[in-house]
């Protein structure tokens, strides 16, 4: 981390033209909240002063320290803060952010809204090819675009994250509603990537993310970390990606599931049962055992 900060110092020096005559823009976004940096930023606009060199923090609200936030605001004419997530929004249309807090809350029940979080699935959808649309990749059949279109899924499915311990809980109950209702209006076809992590979900809900594999041709990413999903639901939804013929010359991106939270003998078992058609990454053991990765 150090290094890194290090780094990425040095690199923002290097804008500023620290190590030439003048500077090599006339500003610098900084994407990175961290207080550490502070004195980093006030050397950069105090060094440019004459320049009218100007330093955009791009970080989220909560990811900034009210001290940093606050010297921020006291040299709001050289340096502003900007939220990340509306500048992430316009370069990833395709992301849907239902993070936390983020995720709707239905005030009559008290629960997360589904219907809302499956309508904003329906509102971005429109953004996604069809895999049997023909486009000027070449690919006649219908049997090639699908293939063509899973080579670069993540450029075209929608990613859906619901993940987060605040916001209102997501339980086995939403999720078995989400995939319910995503599938009966032919919605899962458009994601690429569901985010699930630190929710309160259990294996009672890997039959119906089983099911959303099944149903979902370019889904590649399944992420059910640090959940109580035991070996007993990862093989749950690994046996929907064999089923579905991920990895195979139908569909033949594996799928990817995070389940670094699990290890152990019953884990491995399973990704070693269904190699052929996942990579799943288990918890990490720094003795070199070969629980610390999944399917080989």
């Amino acid at each position: 981390q150090g290094a890194t900060d290090v780094d990425v110092a040095c690199c923002c020096f290097d804008v500023a033209g620290a190590f030439l005559s003048e500077a090599r823009a006339d500003a610098l976004a900084l994407v990175a909240g961290d207080a550490d940096f502070m004195p980093l930023v006030r050397q950069l606009l105090t060094a440019r002063a004459a320049d009218g060199f100007r330093v955009y923090v791009c970080a989220a609200q909560n990811g900034v320290s009210r001290t940093y936030r606050k010297w921020i605001e006291e040299e709001a004419e050289r340096c502003e803060l900007i939220e990340l997530n509306s500048v992430l929004a316009h370069f990833s249309p395709h992301v849907i952010d239902l993070r936390g807090n983020k995720r709707p809350l239905d005030h009559e029940s008290g629960q997360v809204d589904v219907a809302a979080i499956v309508a904003a699935v329906a509102a971005a959808a429109p953004a996604v090819p069809s895999p049997l649309t023909h486009n000027a990749s070449g690919a006649e059949s219908d049997r090639d675009m699908v293939q063509d279109t899973a080579r670069s899924r993540r450029h075209q499915g929608l990613t859906l994250n619901v993940s987060g311990a605040e916001g209102p809980a997501w339980r086995d109950m939403h999720s078995c509603s989400l995939v319910g209702l995503l599938l009966e209006r032919g919605l899962a076809a458009t994601l690429a990537q569901v985010w699930m992590h630190h929710t309160l979900v259990t294996d009672l809900s890997c039959g119906a993310l089983a099911e959303l594999v099944m149903g979902a041709p370019l889904l590649a990413e399944m992420h059910i970390s640090d959940t109580a999903i035991t070996a007993t639901g990862l093989a749950a939804i690994a046996a929907g990606a064999t089923a579905a013929g991920c990895g195979s010359s139908e569909r033949p991106h594996k799928l990817y599931i995070n389940a670094r939270h699990l290890g152990g003998e019953s884990a491995l078992a399973v990704c070693h049962a269904h190699a052929p058609s996942t990579h799943v990454r288990l918890r990490q053991v720094h003795d070199g055992s070969p629980h610390g990765r999944g399917s080989p």
